[in-house]
């Protein structure tokens, strides 16, 4: 977006957001996340074969972009005062309605003085200072394997069997909001496609077609699982992209086997979803897990964690931080395939020892054998461990 459509978009922003009442959180963040992705999503450029670029708001909603929750992007804001300083009267009043209303306000508000006197701000990656605070929900991990299996459709059903199972009317209110943002989803799909048809992308139409096809089924093939799979994730907010190898590997399997594509042609869409995660510009997050135990489809799996292993040594970049999980049985054309591509220059994959970290984990953290399987790495000593209880907790061991 150019300056002036920037602006144009902050006022439609505002005036959604404050169209809705304190108690419509839900809905409202549904409503504000359609027009943001909506507006802000890029067309496929000439040889790409995903949608997945978008310029950076100046005001929005996230997880960590400039803040957790709705936020204002002051880089972007300062730019707009730059470009139009005639104005600069307009801007302050959405700067001034915006403000009180951003997550990172809010922690500022709440957080003790003496505290703040300590530790003034969040600007960590220039600065020195004993501590910072930092304002996101970070290190997410998202259950893309459930999100594929059901597609859109099928979480939009579970979510209407909990509400028609609710009598309870906070809780109504509270399954309305999911089922606004899966509504969300699919209209910033069929958005996205119409920009891909106009686009001047080689493959512009299949990927309309693909992301018509996931707003009202499951993903069928694996170009339409890898395009649902970023899709949510960027509408989600979240940085990170779990065991890939898993939940793209029945995918794959059962297109190889129909000839739908050839490996190569698979190697080919697992490329651009690379250099999307490099354009995000997720420096210190943007994690990708293959191997390991406790994958319920490990041979389909392996060939996704062939690929991705590929691709990292052809792409050579610092994202995505890719890591390999391994032990003892495992196809060790995955760790071999490893072991050359870091020979080659590359600082991924990262090297994790199921049978060292899992025993240990287990020992020190007193969880069943279950769910020790169920760990990600985050690369600087935490581990999360992702649970299957209804509530979903996710929960940060740091040793």
């Amino acid at each position: 977006m150019n300056t002036i459509q920037q602006i144009a978009y902050a006022k439609k922003f505002t005036d959604t957001y404050f169209s809705f009442s304190e108690d419509q959180k839900a809905l409202r963040e549904a409503a504000c996340l359609k027009l943001q992705f909506s507006e802000c999503f890029l067309p496929p450029e000439k040889d790409e074969l995903l949608m997945g670029k978008y310029d950076h708001p100046c005001i929005g909603f996230g997880m960590q972009e400039a803040g957790m929750g709705f936020f204002l992007n002051e880089e972007i804001y300062q730019q707009l005062y730059k470009n139009h300083p005639e104005m600069k009267a307009e801007l302050d009043v959405l700067r001034e309605k915006w403000l009180p209303e951003t997550g990172r306000q809010q922690l500022i508000c709440k957080t003790p003085a003496h505290i703040l006197r300590e530790i003034p701000n969040d600007h960590f990656a220039n600065e020195s200072n004993i501590g910072f605070w930092l304002c996101r929900m970070s290190s997410t991990h998202l259950d893309f394997d459930k999100l594929l299996q059901l597609g859109i459709p099928g979480l939009r059903r579970q979510v209407m069997e909990y509400l028609s199972a609710s009598f309870d009317e906070e809780k109504q209110t509270f399954y309305r909001g999911p089922l606004a943002c899966l509504d969300a989803i699919c209209e910033v799909a069929d958005a996205c496609a119409a920009k891909a048809e106009c686009s001047n992308a080689i493959h512009g139409k299949e990927i309309a077609r693909n992301l018509r096809n996931i707003t009202h089924d499951r993903p069928k093939t694996f170009w339409e699982a890898v395009q649902l799979m970023y899709l949510y994730a960027l509408m989600s907010g979240t940085y990170n992209y779990g065991r890939m190898d898993e939940y793209l590997g029945d995918f794959l399997e059962r297109d190889l086997q129909d000839h739908v594509l050839t490996r190569e042609q698979a190697k080919d869409i697992l490329t651009p979803l690379w250099k999307l995660m490099i354009h995000r510009q997720t420096t210190w997050d943007a994690r990708v897990f293959v191997g390991g135990k406790g994958r319920r489809n490990e041979r389909a799996a392996n060939e996704v964690a062939l690929l991705a292993i590929e691709v990292t040594g052809v792409v050579k970049d610092v994202l995505p931080q890719f890591s390999l999980r391994f032990y003892s049985g495992q196809d060790p054309r995955l760790l071999d395939l490893a072991y050359q591509v870091i020979g080659s220059g590359c600082v991924y994959p990262i090297l994790y020892n199921d049978d060292v970290n899992i025993p240990s984990v287990q020992k020190a953290f007193h969880v069943s054998r279950k769910r020790r399987n169920s760990i990600f790495h985050l690369g600087a000593g935490s581990i999360f461990f992702i649970t299957a209880q209804l509530e979903r907790r996710v929960i940060l061991l740091t040793y």
